[in-house]
């Protein structure tokens, strides 16, 4: 924000001096707008007024993800700050902060600017002076005007078009129509628009009605609020509660673990999924799109938690199945271990050791699927694990120091796991006889 809007004392006039103000340029108007509103076409009046009468909508959806991201960015303010008091001039100075980034999204300080663009249609208001629709068009304009009033002289008044009397639910409905559901104006966020759901149906509109009124189906509805959901509890795990900014590209990754985690059962098996999912939300930032491995995830969570098992040293006394059906995708008996192994990806802090072996499963993983059906498939990666063990036995003289304990534990592993295929192999050779 400019210093000069900065000082003002007051981000809108008294309620009673919009009220009245509007009141008595309403009877004088000779201007109107057309608009459906509570289900009927009005012509509703314009009136011209200072820019500095009205006041931003604090119920405003459009900015409801980042009031709560500036409440948690500015832990001495107030938490009740955008609920208590509308005119209050702090909640409307953040309000101009929140929104001025929104615009700064859609460039439109920078469009203002540089075009010379003037008013061409009038902001919508309620009679006490609440702007419900233009809200960014308002934060623009007030932080031009305030910069250099000679230069933007013109935006001294703005008009309004003002709605009849009317309660909330109208608002909102209509705010919905001119914004979310018109294709010419910027997207809400994903996840404005799954707060704003969660709430109507929290005030016992049924899913269709809401669904409805954002123009989708009950289906896209439900997978944004889930998305949502997950993308809370992952601010919260990296210690960015309600820094919805940190995830306004990644509904695509959330996505992929609402349809991921549906394919899992047990907690414990859901719990290593959301935690190895984020591990890649997380590096997707500075590596890519990894996001688009987690359905990877999900369809090989078996041998990748046998292989961190096995990486992250938890001995056989934490109760891990070794059998070999598990190296076969049995599931049965890995519910706690899945459990376990969570925890410890939750408390291990190299994140990119874990994301690495992951991936290294998941591409170890479809290079089988792409060699399962061949005839020398289970020799080839027979002789693979020879080759690599002969390996260690020509270099074990040229290494210097070596992890003992580690060692130790995975040729336990290696013992195990021959001494389970010797057993499968002789079962089909009995079978054969």
């Amino acid at each position: 924000m400019s210093e000069n809007i900065l000082e003002l004392t007051a981000f809108g006039a008294s309620y009673f001096e919009r009220k009245g103000d509007i009141e008595k340029k309403i009877k004088i108007s000779d201007e109107s707008y057309s608009l459906e509103f509570m289900g009927k076409y009005q012509k509703i009046p314009i009136i011209e007024v200072r820019i500095d009468l009205p006041v931003y909508r604090l119920n405003n959806g459009r900015t409801k993800s980042f009031q709560k991201e500036y409440l948690a960015t500015h832990p001495k303010v107030d938490k009740d700050l955008f609920l208590r008091d509308h005119d209050s001039i702090e909640a409307q100075k953040a309000q101009h902060q929140i929104l001025m980034d929104l615009a700064d999204e859609e460039n439109l300080l920078r469009s203002f600017r540089q075009g010379d663009l003037q008013q061409t249609e009038p902001l919508i208001s309620t009679i006490d002076g609440v702007v419900v629709n233009g809200n960014r068009r308002l934060s623009v304009w007030r932080e031009l005007f305030h910069s250099d009033k000679k230069k933007y002289k013109y935006f001294e008044t703005i008009k309004l078009a003002v709605l009849p009397d009317c309660d909330e639910r109208a608002i909102r409905d209509l705010e919905k129509r001119l914004q979310v559901q018109n294709p010419m104006k910027a997207d809400y966020h994903w996840h404005t628009l799954a707060l704003m759901a969660s709430e109507d149906i929290e005030q016992g509109v049924s899913q269709k009605k809401v669904a409805e009124s954002f123009g989708k189906s009950v289906q896209q509805i439900n997978t944004m609020i889930e998305c949502r959901q997950y993308a809370e509890t992952y601010l919260l795990a990296i210690d960015k509660p309600e820094q919805w900014s940190i995830v306004d590209k990644n509904m695509h990754a959330f996505d992929q673990m609402v349809k991921g985690r549906k394919k899992l059962e047990g907690s414990g098996k859901k719990e290593l999924f959301e935690i190895l999912a984020f591990t890649f939300i997380d590096s997707s930032k500075n590596e890519g799109r990894l996001y688009e491995l987690i359905p990877s995830i999900s369809e090989n969570l078996i041998p990748i938690l046998e292989v961190l098992t096995e990486r992250l040293e938890i001995s056989a006394s934490d109760n891990i199945s070794s059998d070999f059906s598990l190296l076969l995708g049995d599931d049965s008996e890995v519910l706690e271990p899945s459990g376990l192994i969570a925890k410890e990806i939750r408390d291990f802090e190299d994140k990119d050791f874990i994301r690495k072996v992951a991936i290294s499963v998941i591409e170890t993983q479809n290079q089988l699927k792409d060699e399962q059906n061949k005839e020398n498939f289970i020799l080839n990666h027979v002789t693979r694990a020879a080759t690599l063990l002969t390996e260690v036995l020509t270099t074990r003289d040229r290494i210097n120091s070596i992890n003992l304990k580690g060692i130790k534990l995975q040729l336990k592993n290696i013992k195990e796991k021959v001494v389970a295929i010797e057993k499968w192999l002789g079962e089909i050779d009995g079978n054969k006889n």
